[in-house]
């Protein structure tokens, strides 16, 4: 098979190679293998050991390719799939904070706005539901003078707020036309 040697790392006495491999006379895919023999040629079909993982020739599948040869040969690499694990538990333990403590909900807010999330991030991360949450609070605290926010419920029709306002527990809604009632 016909390839192409992107990178190698040598490892003992074998290595991990970045190939994009030829098939049908174009390149079919990118892939990581172990243990390329590059004194063979190129009509053998045993160039190397085995593939630890291929990809169409497109750049989504090089950056895996990339990711994956970095994996294998670097000791301090952290690949792209771990630091989304990461970041989404991160915003995770944040949004545990602030159901907990709606007060800190200023802290997602600016957070958002010191790391200039972009739309797409914002969903990624599962912020956007946070968002319409704490905008419906100010606006159901502020226009209806709550006290305080004992309990919020989120559906895809309303926010539900119940608080306090002096020794009553009202309970409203908030609904995406921009309507507040009181149940």
């Amino acid at each position: 098979m016909e390839y192409t040697l992107i990178d190698i790392y040598y490892e003992g006495k074998g290595n991990v190679a970045l190939i994009e491999r030829k098939t049908n006379t174009r390149y079919a895919e990118y892939a990581v293998v172990r243990n390329l023999d590059r004194h063979k040629s190129m009509e053998c079909d045993d160039q190397w050991d085995n593939t630890i993982g291929y990809w169409n020739n497109d750049m989504r599948g090089l950056a895996n390719a990339v990711d994956l040869f970095r994996q294998k040969t670097e000791q301090n690499y952290i690949s792209r799939a771990r630091l989304e694990e990461l970041a989404a538990q991160f915003i995770d333990r944040l949004i545990e904070t602030y159901v907990d403590d709606p007060e800190t909900s200023e802290i997602m807010e600016d957070l958002i706005e010191i790391y200039e999330l972009s739309d797409y991030e914002i969903e990624f991360f599962g912020l956007e539901k946070l968002i319409r949450e704490k905008k419906a609070i100010q606006r159901i605290q502020i226009e209806k003078g709550l006290d305080k926010v004992v309990w919020v419920f989120l559906t895809e029709e309303y926010v539900e707020v119940i608080g306090t306002r002096g020794d009553d527990i009202p309970t409203f809604r908030l609904y995406n036309d921009g309507t507040i009632t009181e149940q």
